[in-house]
């Protein structure tokens, strides 16, 4: 099993990866590759030549993937001493050419990991990580946490009721959706215009019940953040969670979230959540 040093691996990263977290604009940031989270592994592998040519070669095939309208993809090459399998995941409200992007920055800044036999890289917009055995279906894992932003709001109290509520839909409702993914909009109550926004996003090799278990532990990691701010994220190994008082999606890229909360809401009934197919916003209308 890989061991993993600490999520900042270096305090020159730590400090560089908290500034970029906090100092960015996410609403204008695209194709948003703000490196939220880089970790590498404790261990080396062994045949560096092997490595590096499999390393390579998945690189390139999840890319060819992903240039496909593809938003998450898995690869493995495992025909030598050193097999490498490679899981690599956009956000759907992201265009195929700022999915690339972000693919094109984590693969360069993971590299950094040089000859560690396991790395991962968050990034707002996308996430990669590689190993040298199978993860794909590690849900929640330790070193998961959430990162708060800077901004607050003048009215910071109702929209902590908002956006917790909205959060918690989304972690409800996520997982019985078709790619584990949903983007969400709902109004702050006491404002004339506020609306929050939110994504909530699992690898899609997990099932639903680790989907569900994953952005359950998100949601707590997040949620404090709203008490005092207007923009934070929740990270893990196998899903991710954001929420904004701007607009980081576009507002035709939602459909309404009710039929997905049977089992419970925390009562922001007005919320909508979308998906996107190859950056084109998708309507979904169901009949009960």
């Amino acid at each position: 099993m890989t061991r993993w040093c600490r999520w900042f691996y270096t305090p020159m990263v730590a400090v560089a990866v908290v500034f970029m977290v906090f100092l960015t604009n996410p609403a204008s940031s695209q194709p948003q590759t703000n490196l939220l989270i880089q970790a590498c592994s404790q261990a080396n592998v062994t045949n560096t030549r092997d490595f590096y040519s499999n390393l390579n070669q998945t690189f390139g095939t999840i890319r060819s993937q992903l240039s496909n309208n593809t938003y998450f993809a898995t690869v493995e090459l495992t025909r030598n001493s050193e097999p490498v399998y490679v899981m690599a995941q956009c956000r759907k409200y992201m265009s195929t050419r700022d999915c690339l992007g972000c693919f094109d920055f984590a693969a360069s800044s993971i590299r950094s990991c040089a000859a560690a036999n396991g790395a991962r890289a968050v990034l707002d917009g996308c996430f990669l990580r590689y190993e040298s055995n199978s993860f794909y279906t590690d849900a929640s894992t330790p070193g998961n946490q959430g990162l708060c932003g800077n901004r607050t709001s003048s009215q910071q109290s109702v929209f902590e009721t908002a956006m917790d509520g909205l959060l918690s839909n989304l972690s409800i409702a996520t997982p019985k959706l078709n790619g584990f993914y949903a983007a969400a909009t709902t109004s702050v109550v006491g404002t004339n215009t506020s609306t929050t926004y939110a994504i909530a996003q699992c690898a899609e090799t997990l099932t639903p019940s680790g989907c569900r278990n994953c952005l359950q532990v998100a949601y707590n990691n997040v949620k404090s953040c709203a008490t005092n701010v207007i923009d934070g994220r929740a990270v893990d190994s196998g899903c991710f969670m954001r929420y904004s008082g701007t607009p980081f999606f576009r507002n035709n890229q939602t459909i309404d979230i009710t039929p997905f909360l049977q089992d419970g809401s925390s009562g922001n009934k007005g919320a909508t959540i979308g998906g996107v197919v190859g950056g084109i916003g998708v309507l979904i209308i169901l009949l009960m």
